[in-house]
């Protein structure tokens, strides 16, 4: 206390609260503080996987010119929101995956893009994956395609403690291996 004598009034306001932050600080940091805390479910991430974003048909196998190209199709990204059972342990995403395709100066008639939704764990294991067809048809005028499908998934969390957060899912082109090849070189 002897410290204290001849400081002023804001000094020793200053200490007072700075003390009270410390316990405050300290309280939370108590289990009994984390019992009490409630851990809301979270929803897991969602995204376009890199090298798979990207689908470009080429008309003849060994053509790589750009008049030999059919069409080019593009993920433009994923947009994901949840839905939660009262006891939080099954998550329902909604995902909207947006699409372009251009047609190209071999474009031959409809094709189908495929593309797939992988689910990961925390440590990037595939926990799930599904594949889906999109057809496409270009007008006879019709340069570009924009759309978005919508996809919904269900998940059961393994306990009623795990999080949505750990979990990613993944939208990506089925990719041949040339396909991915030329996608790598052609960033």
């Amino acid at each position: 206390m002897r410290a204290l004598v001849g400081a002023s009034r804001g000094s020793c306001m200053r200490l007072v609260l700075l003390l009270g932050a410390v316990l405050l600080v300290a309280s939370c940091r108590s289990p009994k503080y984390l019992d009490t805390v409630k851990l809301e479910p979270v929803c897991p991430r969602v995204g376009v996987l890199g090298d798979a974003d990207r689908l470009t048909e080429f008309s003849a196998p060994a053509g790589r010119d750009i008049t030999d190209i059919a069409f080019d199709a593009r993920l433009m990204g994923v947009k994901g929101s949840c839905q939660f059972d009262a006891d939080g342990q099954k998550i329902t995403l909604v995902m909207d995956v947006q699409f372009s395709a251009t047609r190209g100066p071999s474009y031959r008639g409809a094709v189908n893009l495929s593309y797939f939704v992988a689910t990961l764990d925390d440590a990037k294991n595939v926990l799930g994956r599904e594949q889906f067809d999109l057809p496409v048809r270009f007008g006879s005028d019709q340069v570009r395609i924009e759309g978005t499908e919508k996809l919904s998934e269900s998940y059961a969390l393994p306990s009623k403690d795990a999080l949505g957060a750990a979990y990613q899912v993944l939208v990506g082109f089925v990719l041949t291996p040339s396909q991915l090849s030329y996608n790598r070189t052609h960033r």
